[in-house]
């Protein structure tokens, strides 16, 4: 379980002092070795929370994808088509929150190149 718990603050660019930080503040301890099972397990669902809200597409993102591909008159398989050109993924469902960036970016670049065409 120690293991999975660092694996988990290496994906959240942890460092030690950071993970540390974060133990204490969950449950008062200022070491990983004084953890009782119970929780050394609500450190790793904090962690694995903060992981899912760090990479999953929040829906104002999804929302302002949608409205750029309807504005460029594009249909929901458009939009779709354009996300695999560029991200390689096939919905904007499973984008995580850099890629959903990009994408509106892009979308925001079509979009002016047509309206000053």
């Amino acid at each position: 379980m120690r293991k999975y718990l660092f694996s988990l603050a290496g994906c959240l660019h942890m460092n030690n002092k950071l993970l540390h930080e974060s133990v204490e503040e969950l449950t008062g301890k200022k070491s990983l070795n004084d953890l009782t099972e119970k929780e050394e397990r609500q450190v790793i669902r904090a962690l694995e929370s903060a992981l899912r809200y760090e990479y999953t597409i929040e829906p104002g993102q999804k929302r302002k994808i949608l409205q750029l591909g309807f504005s460029l008159g594009w249909n929901c398989k458009q939009i779709k088509g354009f996300i695999k050109y560029l991200i390689k993924k096939n919905d904007y469902n499973i984008l995580q929150r850099e890629e959903a960036s990009k994408v509106i970016e892009g979308l925001k670049g079509i979009l002016k190149r047509k309206r000053n065409a």
